[in-house]
């Protein structure tokens, strides 16, 4: 992740954005290796291009959630697309888990981590060296600097953590994300859950959980709608097999005109 503008050390990724999930695949096998200045970053396999190839959907274990079956149409119908093709579909009613104080880890993660970015990737000239110095440098021409004002980062100063207090919340947050989705994934041995574009990924941050998401359908007003599959962390071969299976099968994205 070093080079990336920070908002949060604790939540960033490098997430690839294509047309097709093969397209996903080739991007991420380009950019996986050890960044030795990334706390995160540890050495992980290659997808497997001939595991992606021959998967299919058979006795593959999905989570789906109950609410959004019943007020999602699309949902519905594309879990029950996923179900006629073999996978093994489990009805999910978790428990509701508590993100305490989610907001205050993104101002504290930018907060700390602003400074060093800056100082590493900074021009030597640069006039900013924080947060604090970046409001003052804005209200000198809120017009053309800051014209949707600072709310943002005024916030970020305000009641800073200590050390212990950061530290902490990490580690609640990241016990409470994994609370959240492990009581599905542990109950059924799923191979992923299925959510609606981005529902649910403030937990599977927290969690570090990764999380694919395909084209599934338009709604009336010709917005897309992606079906998200999510799983355990580590797990980013077989969400790959399902997403490549599922795209195989839904045939669900459109090209925009001309």
């Amino acid at each position: 992740r070093s080079g990336i503008v920070p908002i949060s050390s604790t939540l960033d990724t490098a997430g690839p954005m294509t047309k097709f999930v093969i397209d996903n695949i080739i991007v991420y096998n380009s950019i996986i290796g050890l960044d030795d200045n990334d706390f995160y970053s540890k050495t992980t396999s290659s997808i497997n291009l001939e595991k992606i190839f021959n998967s299919t959907l058979k006795k593959k274990k999905l989570g789906y959630y109950s609410n959004y079956y019943k007020s999602d149409s699309i949902y519905k119908l594309n879990v029950e697309l996923l179900k006629s093709n073999g996978a093994e579909l489990f009805e999910l009613n978790p428990n509701s888990v508590e993100l305490n104080n989610f907001r205050k880890l993104l101002d504290e993660d930018m907060r700390r981590d602003l400074v060093s970015y800056l100082e590493d990737y900074g021009n030597i000239n640069l006039e900013v060296k924080d947060v604090a110095s970046i409001i003052d440098f804005n209200s000198k021409d809120s017009i053309e600097r800051s014209p949707y004002g600072q709310g943002i980062f005024r916030g970020i100063l305000n009641n800073p953590f200590s050390d212990d207090e950061y530290i902490n919340l990490r580690e609640s947050l990241l016990s409470s994300g994994n609370l959240y989705y492990n009581q599905s994934f542990d109950k059924h041995e799923l191979d992923a859950v299925l959510s609606i574009n981005n529902y649910g990924a403030g937990y599977a941050a927290v969690a570090h959980n990764p999380c694919l998401t395909v084209p599934m359908g338009f709604r009336k007003n010709n917005q897309p709608a992606g079906l998200t599959f999510i799983g355990k962390s580590g797990s980013e071969q077989i969400l790959y097999e399902l997403g490549y299976s599922f795209e195989n099968i839904s045939k669900k994205r459109k090209a925009p005109n001309n």
